[in-house]
């Protein structure tokens, strides 16, 4: 008797309209502030720089800072989830039981079935979503391979070329990288990315970010010569055991009005490369020099030799969005069905002669 007053209890906790709308109402307002807040941050001190040390370490201990990996945020989910299954076996049971009482009508009743079925899909699917989705930003210059099968991507990318078009005022208006979808080393497609038009292929999007520069050199210390290739972006690449490189490229390079560097254009007129270079994370040379001119650094010298435009490209796969958009066409599907076979009640009407209405 206990057993089936817990149960009863359940049933009524998980079948209430009221808490199914509670739990929504959180997911919601979850969701809203998950929008606002920057998610995910590797760096937690970002959140307290950004809204100070009390608020900062108040939103990573409730876990606002990664809302949709949160325990509270899944545990919501899992009870939507399970309630979405109590209610669908007790509409199943209706709906089987009305079909043998009214066919027709036993079949928008399944309807709503198969309705509350693509719900639970979805819900699953979305909750998935941010375990099983992956991005990585990839960088390449034309004639290099990205290796995009090491991040678990079904293939490699070959970039072919690399193209940006300007504004008159030298600003850059749009850039497309020209590409081919490498298979077990052969290209099976060939195509153009550019911004807001990515590629799509076999589950994966790839998107174009941005470009910048790659910087080719030599360093040479104590006797020891290391070529190195780093990306010009403001930060320190390792180039061997002792050294760091940190490196600006300046393709059309010049002096403003206060004495700072600056490049006319993104045309390598005349280039530049402003760097610090660090020993065992200590800054011990920072020099400008021209591409190609021998620089004098502790113990030895650095050159370098050559420069590359990359492309810079966002590659995004999402396993679960092929079964979201299923689950989709099934409340489709459902919705469908209900309408079509569950039509509202007419109001009976009396029949002309004044007889008893007619259902």
């Amino acid at each position: 008797m206990r057993w089936v007053k817990i149960f009863t209890a359940l049933k009524n906790h998980f079948t209430s309209i009221r808490a199914v709308l509670t739990v929504l109402a959180f997911l919601g307002i979850a969701s809203a502030i998950g929008t606002l807040i920057p998610q995910n941050e590797e760096n937690l001190l970002v959140y307290t720089e950004r809204y100070g040390p009390n608020l900062g370490r108040l939103l990573i201990a409730t876990g606002l800072t990664h809302v949709f990996r949160s325990w509270w945020f899944i545990a919501a989910e899992i009870w939507l989830v399970i309630s979405l299954l109590v209610c669908t076996y007790y509409r199943g049971q209706f709906a089987l039981r009305l079909s043998r009482r009214d066919a027709k009508r036993g079949l928008g009743a399944w309807g709503l079935t198969i309705l509350h079925v693509s719900l639970i899909l979805i819900l699953v699917t979305l909750m998935a979503t941010p375990r099983v989705s992956k991005e990585q930003r990839v960088a390449g210059a034309p004639g290099q391979i990205m290796a995009l099968t090491a991040h678990g991507v079904p293939f490699d990318l070959q970039i072919k070329d690399f193209q940006i078009d300007y504004y008159p005022d030298g600003t850059p208006k749009q850039f497309r990288t020209q590409c081919a979808v490498l298979e077990n080393g052969r290209a099976v497609r060939e195509d153009t990315i550019s911004v807001n038009h990515p590629l799509r292929y076999r589950g994966a999007k790839i998107y174009q970010m941005d470009y910048g520069w790659f910087l080719r050199g030599l360093l040479t210390t104590g006797g020891q010569t290391s070529p190195f290739e780093v990306v010009a972006d403001r930060n320190p690449y390792p180039i061997d055991r002792q050294h760091l490189l940190l490196a600006v490229f300046y393709p059309d390079f010049a002096y403003d009005q206060n004495g700072n560097p600056v490049s006319q254009s993104q045309q390598p007129r005349n280039p530049y490369v402003l760097y610090v270079l660090y020993e065992y994370e200590r800054p011990v040379k920072m020099g400008i020099v021209r591409v190609g001119q021998k620089e004098d650094v502790p113990g030895g010298n650095i050159t370098f030799s050559g420069y590359a435009l990359y492309t810079g490209l966002l590659v995004k796969r999402n396993p679960a969005l092929p079964y979201t958009f299923a689950g989709f066409a099934l409340a489709t599907a459902g919705v469908i069905a209900y309408l079509i076979f569950n039509p509202r009640r007419r109001k009976p009407t009396q029949t002309e002669n004044g007889g008893e209405p007619e259902a």
